[in-house]
């Protein structure tokens, strides 16, 4: 499987577990409840994707396993825009929807693989009401490195308000 395809699979596996008619709310109890990579694991439903992916090496499982933690919290696929983009977006206060300082914060996570990691992306896709792009969010959680974090700085700042919401 190349690399291009492992978003189009959690999103597959994401709509499997979020069926309209009838989604799969224990397994998505589960890992809603997982806090790091390791506990995802313990999951059956991790192993499909896994399977899905063909990610089977000790980094790949890491970097699936957070995919498939975040991806939990997805209530709704919105591929209108980027992740990072619809935290930009102009709130009810004429500020963005996910303040800057928090933004910042979210940027300043380095190790992806850390449970403040999950915490904050969770917390992301929390106040997006968890409307996002799931392939972007799925693409960008397996990827999260520098040029990930550059990606997603100016997908938001290019779309930000203006500081004061001028």
């Amino acid at each position: 499987m190349t690399e291009t395809k492992f978003p189009d699979e959690a999103f597959r596996w994401w709509g499997a577990l979020n069926n309209k008619e009838r989604p799969d709310t224990a397994t998505l109890a589960d890992l809603r409840r997982c806090r790091t990579p390791v506990e995802v694991g313990f999951v059956p439903a991790f192993h499909d994707l896994r399977v899905r992916t063909g990610k089977n090496s000790r980094r790949e499982m890491l970097a699936t396993a957070r995919v498939a933690g975040v991806l939990a919290h997805v209530r709704e696929h919105d591929g209108s825009r980027r992740v990072a983009a619809q935290l930009a977006a102009k709130s009810g206060n004429a500020g963005p929807v996910y303040a800057r300082a928090r933004f910042r914060k979210l940027m300043d996570t380095a190790d992806p693989d850390g449970e403040r990691f999950m915490d904050t992306m969770v917390r992301a896709v929390r106040q997006l009401n968890g409307v996002v792009n799931v392939h972007d969010l799925a693409d960008s959680v397996y990827w999260w490195n520098d040029h990930t974090r550059l990606q997603w700085a100016r997908h938001y700042y290019e779309n930000a308000p203006p500081e004061g919401g001028k």
